[in-house]
């Protein structure tokens, strides 16, 4: 949006295949505004894009799955029903390069230049900003790892979003509606964090 970048959503946990091949299809149905999905080419993927691509015949959500991913009942129906006619717009992302400099070379300096923001509310925020503060001495980078692909590949023109009315924020320069950058306190830790763990000058 304009020369920002919005999360929209996450979920986070420590998933089996099965989990995050379902995890997988709940964002696709909770955003159907994204154009493609990008996963990782590495870890689970070579069993999980396969299976998520594979249509399966009568395919159930158990009430654990639904449980453990937030599943509103409407979800569980729609995530079935993509798992019985098997998820398109699959896109196995290469990675390059470590982890620092990833980051270091996507999340610092659209951080540092305002541009990454999130909806107040988001689930799951504080814990992704405290991994940003903390790394790369913290206990977990995964979603540090995450948000610098999404950047390169959205910086780059790789990805897009085709965003219904009202979905995603308007430019800069426009009136604001919901939702609205995290400004202050959460805007400040993502500068801190991205400026003096990521190896940049505050």
């Amino acid at each position: 949006v304009g020369s920002g970048y919005w999360l929209m959503g996450q979920l986070r946990g420590h998933y089996d295949h099965a989990t995050t091949a379902n995890a997988v299809a709940l964002l696709a149905v909770r955003h159907p505004e994204a154009a493609e999905h990008v996963i990782e080419a590495a870890g689970s993927a070579d069993e999980v894009v396969p299976e998520l691509r594979k249509p399966i015949a009568g395919y159930k959500i158990t009430d654990q799955m639904a449980g453990r991913l937030g599943m509103n009942d409407l979800e569980r129906v729609a995530v079935e029903r993509m798992r019985r006619s098997g998820m398109g717009r699959l896109v196995m992302h290469p990675v390059r390069g470590d982890k620092s400099t990833r980051a270091r070379t996507f999340i610092a300096p659209a951080a540092e230049a305002g541009n990454v923001r999130m909806p107040e509310g988001l689930a799951g925020l504080e814990a992704l900003l405290d991994e940003l503060a903390g790394f790369p001495e913290a206990a977990h980078d995964d979603q540090v790892d995450a948000m610098s692909q999404a950047l390169q590949r959205l910086a780059v023109g790789e990805a897009s979003l085709s965003a219904p009315r009202g979905k995603i924020v308007p430019a800069p320069g426009t009136p604001s509606t919901s939702p609205r950058p995290t400004i202050g306190r959460a805007g400040a830790r993502i500068g801190r964090a991205t400026g003096r763990r990521l190896g940049r000058p505050t």
